[in-house]
């Protein structure tokens, strides 16, 4: 499947380094590996200036479902130019003349990074669910070889290193133009194409209940990140030791390499009704683990910060999956936009409470807000398993019938042809007069993956459209009438 991916998808390696690139920038401040972090670079101010801009970006995305900021190529320059000169600004350590041009600048980068990162997803999301998660993938392993890489680098080569990515994610950015392109095979390159155009399962909300759960399990583990802004810190009084600061690079990037190979093997294995169901078991256990070794922070420091940074890059993934579980009748990127701001402003308001109570008060409100979302996790977990195991009970009724040609004409023409099973589903739904698009959905895969079964179909029946297809269909229905007159009359 990746090595098919690879083939179809124009211009992919450009992608994959440019949305790692913008990974990385996200995080431009916290490389221990490029200069001294200390926890006055997460001050809840810009955090909250930058929720409250992503909030504005959704209203608008939310009034005009066609909305695609990134696509002319001056916008997606301006972003690039903003994103890269306050990242810059952000890593260069300069000194600014007071404090409200610190608060300008640190939002400023916040802005510019996160909305280079969320137009990145933007541009993925016209390859499908499968094709941008693939990106997805591969570029948190990229970002994670790169973090490793500075970690056993001099620090000014690292520092030059680190100048370059905002420069690298920003001219990939604006070249980038998503394109699949169909590449000529057999069957099995065919099955491929169906998979790599497999859909997520939506989330339905038809009822009040399963959109509360929709959004539970969404917004849950997101606010559950919330409380260890504070304990972020633990790490930060180890830098003054050399050999402290490469172990605390070193394990940032063995986190994000996990977080990569978890959401490739998510991609490959998980690509169904339980996509969700692996957010769930996966980020709420881990993050309360988190909540234990932050707690023992002198001894497990570099656990602490292996799964801080894995279910952060996992998080992350999911939440770049939402633009594919939620109704096509909206703006595709305002569950992203919606879901990225709650994170965010998650961080900023623990970041606020922490700075204003007691150390004994704030502890004891987080360690209930990760206690109460992960009871609550669990149990929406469980109602959205007992509502897969019904759906998959309908939809495996729904598959048989599916399965069982309409007329005994499509049956005759699939054994004496020798079509595949996928190239027999279409010739029933065309022997029924539905035509490509209808076709897609039903299927579930691309318009021109059915296309290219048509094709074959017309191709080994030795007929040129679908007129021509009806005619031979009724052919068979003649001759299977003639066959089965001479049985009824004796």
């Amino acid at each position: 499947m990746i090595k098919r991916f690879a083939r179809t998808s124009l211009h992919i390696g450009v992608a994959v380094i440019g949305f790692a690139c913008a990974l990385l920038v996200l995080e431009i401040q916290r490389m221990p590996a490029v200069h001294h972090v200390n926890f006055s670079m997460f001050a809840p101010a810009p955090y909250f200036v930058e929720v409250a801009f992503i909030l504005a970006l959704a209203a608008g995305y939310g009034a005009k479902k066609t909305l695609r900021i990134s696509s002319p190529k001056i916008a997606r320059v301006g972003i690039a130019v903003v994103a890269a000169a306050f990242s810059l600004l952000a890593v260069s350590g300069a000194e600014l003349p007071n404090d409200g041009a610190v608060l300008a600048t640190q939002s400023l980068y916040r802005i510019g990074s996160a909305c280079l990162l969320l137009f990145w997803g933007e541009r993925l999301a016209e390859l499908g669910a499968r094709r941008s998660a693939l990106v997805f993938a591969a570029a948190c392993l990229a970002s994670g070889c790169i973090t490793l890489v500075l970690s056993v680098l001099d620090q000014g080569i690292s520092y030059v290193l680190v100048c370059a990515l905002p420069l690298v994610a920003g001219a990939c950015f604006i070249v980038y133009e998503p394109k699949i392109v169909s590449v000529d095979g057999a069957a099995e390159d065919e099955k491929l194409d169906d998979e790599l155009a497999r859909p997520l399962p939506r989330f339905s909300c038809g009822s009040k209940r399963e959109t509360v759960v929709a959004f539970g399990l969404i917004a849950l583990p997101l606010l559950c990140r919330g409380p260890f802004v504070s304990i972020q810190s633990v790490w930060m009084p180890f830098q003054s030791d050399s050999l402290v600061t490469f172990l605390i690079q070193l394990s940032i990037g063995c986190g994000v390499l996990i977080a990569g190979a978890v959401a490739l093997l998510v991609v490959l294995r998980v690509w169904n009704r339980n996509f969700i169901l692996v957010f769930e078991l996966f980020v709420l256990p881990i993050t309360f683990l988190a909540f234990y070794a932050s707690q023992a922070s002198a001894d497990l420091w570099f656990i602490y910060l292996l799964i801080i940074d894995a279910t952060y890059k996992v998080t992350l993934f999911y939440l770049f999956a939402t633009p594919f579980l939620f109704s096509d009748r909206i703006n595709p990127l305002l569950p992203l936009l919606l879901s990225f701001a709650l994170m965010i402003f998650a961080r900023a308001a623990s970041s606020a409470l922490y700075a204003m109570l007691p150390a004994a008060t704030f502890a004891a409100i987080a360690s209930v807000i990760v206690l109460v979302t992960f009871i609550a996790g669990g149990i929406l977990a469980f109602l959205m398993i007992q509502k897969n195991l019904v759906s998959a009970t309908s939809d495996t009724g729904e598959s048989a019938a599916l399965e069982v040609p309409e007329k005994d004409s499509c049956a005759v023409l699939i054994k004496r042809f020798g079509l595949t099973a996928r190239e027999g589903e279409i010739l029933v739904l065309l022997a029924q007069k539905y035509h490509a698009p209808y076709i897609a959905k039903k299927l579930v895969v691309s318009q021109s993956t059915v296309k290219t079964h048509m094709r074959n179909i017309y191709a080994k029946l030795e007929v040129h459209s679908q007129a021509e297809l009806y005619l031979l269909l009724e052919q068979i229905e003649n001759e299977i009438e003639v066959i089965d007159e001479p049985a009824h009359e004796g």
